[in-house]
């Protein structure tokens, strides 16, 4: 799931809401991404897990990704942490 501009003066209280109410249908260990001012030059991404994930890190200039039951973080060559999902589930 991904969320746009999730944030702003007219809408404080909404991305906390909505937080609230995927903590109520997902696993606390869900994967959330925070992708600032992607393409920016002070483009950033902060992984954390929806059990940890705050609203007032993000902004107007924030994505936000929520991963999938099947998202993993994988760490890459150099160090740097990423969301991986795969494309198929196996059935079980």
């Amino acid at each position: 799931m991904a969320l746009y501009n999730p944030k702003s003066r007219a809408r404080p209280d909404q991305l906390a809401s909505a937080f609230d109410c995927l903590r109520k249908i997902l696993p606390p260990e869900t994967e959330v991404a925070f992708a600032h001012h992607v393409t920016r030059p002070n483009e950033h991404l902060e992984l954390s897990t929806l059990a940890a994930c705050k609203a007032h890190r993000a902004d107007m200039a924030t994505l936000i990704l929520i991963g999938a039951r099947s998202t993993r973080r994988v760490t890459r060559p150099g160090g740097r942490a990423w969301l991986y999902t795969p494309r198929s589930v196996a059935e079980t």
